[in-house]
């Protein structure tokens, strides 16, 4: 039988079996083991069953075990969701990645220099490999997902686009993600950390002087952070190392916020063609009037697929578009508290959207999208968009 037939069969026969029954909270049953034979399929299965007043009863969780659908508890509302579409999985279990990359287990310092010797390291910087510098912060990222939203997304768009990279013959290496950065609006919400930016750029300059050190000569920034003030404490760091140890390094950077915040042709600048959501929030081929650039479709359809466990997606269905324009969301970039009274849960886009397979493609195509710059900067080809 089909899971999703079986399923409507199921709550019909659920919904026939309670409509005669009307008990009170005084009323008691005895619930007695049955000793029935319950077969899926033709095959047996190991289901308990009881038998209560002459009928025979199951728990919901079991059958959702064996025919494989999601089963939820929600305490909030003393509800019960069922998923037809998704698979079942045991209450407090570890929700299993979907992707390749992730599904062991994800850690921010998976496949970067941490996990190599410094042996390996002089090696790396002997062969001539690029470094990809992850950078994000620790901020919140709606009632639906955990603080380290953008980390995970910085170490994300690095990995991918080394694959890339490594693809195409281009050695490249990732420094620990950097996870201390400037919040403007987010700062309304716990769990967001705000640093100055004069120790947002010490840190990046130190950063770059120590690479450089040790023989790197080409560092990309990956960020995954739109906070203008951000991006351009980073920049500065990254100003002030050139001038000190000579290492030559670029931040891939959208082409919206490039021309608006005038960076768009300094020559540490790289735009990849468009894709997906800019720090604008404007959706690449939306004709939504509305933004999704903090924790509504976009950010929460990578979580779902790449790091489902940093991510309720009951509760992201529970909260649909927070309907601000670019407009608004221009008002709440510069202001904790305007951010407070416009998006009083800390997403502004729509979490209850997300797709897991959207999540994937998105940052794949980024990822080729990046490539494509980082390649033609390497090449001397490079030459920023002048529209």
């Amino acid at each position: 039988m089909k899971k999703k037939a079986f399923i409507v069969f199921l709550c019909a026969i659920l919904l026939i079996g309670t409509s005669t029954m009307f008990v009170s909270a005084d009323d008691s049953f005895d619930a007695i083991p049955t000793l029935q034979t319950f077969y899926l399929d033709g095959e047996e299965v190991d289901i308990e069953a009881y038998n209560i007043n002459g009928n025979n009863y199951v728990k919901l969780r079991d059958v959702g075990r064996l025919v494989d659908f999601g089963v939820t508890y929600i305490e909030e509302d003393n509800s019960v969701q069922i998923d037809s579409e998704a698979r079942y999985i045991e209450e407090g279990a570890t929700v299993p990645a979907t992707s390749d990359l992730t599904k062991a287990g994800y850690s921010i310092f998976a496949d970067t220099m941490v996990e190599m010797s410094w042996p390996e390291v002089k090696a790396a910087a002997d062969r001539g490999a690029v470094v990809l510098l992850p950078t994000g912060v620790i901020e919140e990222h709606g009632p639906h997902m955990g603080i380290g939203v953008d980390t995970y997304g910085a170490w994300l768009r690095s990995k991918l686009l080394k694959d890339e990279l490594e693809s195409r013959g281009i050695e490249a290496i990732i420094a620990p993600p950097m996870y201390w950065g400037v919040n403007v609006f987010t700062a309304a919400w716990e769990g967001s950390f705000v640093t100055r930016e004069s120790t947002t750029t010490a840190l990046m300059t130190d950063i770059l002087n120590s690479l450089a050190s040790w023989g790197f000569e080409d560092v990309y920034i990956v960020n995954h952070h739109g906070n203008r003030n951000h991006s351009f404490a980073m920049m500065e760091g990254l100003k002030i190392a050139k001038e000190e140890s000579g290492i030559n390094t670029y931040y891939l950077l959208n082409g919206e916020d490039a021309k608006a915040w005038g960076v768009a042709q300094e020559e540490y600048i790289l735009i990849p063609e468009a894709s997906g959501v800019s720090y604008g929030g404007i959706v690449e081929g939306s004709a939504s009037p509305y933004v999704d650039p903090h924790a509504g479709t976009y950010e929460t359809s990578m979580m779902a697929h790449y790091f489902p466990n940093d991510v309720d997606t009951e509760m992201a269905k529970k909260y649909g578009d927070s309907k601000i324009t670019a407009e608004g969301f221009a008002k709440v970039r510069g202001s904790a508290e305007v951010a407070m009274e416009m998006a009083p849960w800390g997403y502004i886009g729509d979490p209850s959207a997300y797709d897991t397979e959207y999540g994937r493609s998105i940052y794949e195509d980024e990822a080729s999208k990046n490539a494509d710059v980082v390649v033609a900067e390497l090449n001397g080809t490079y030459k920023a968009p002048t529209a």
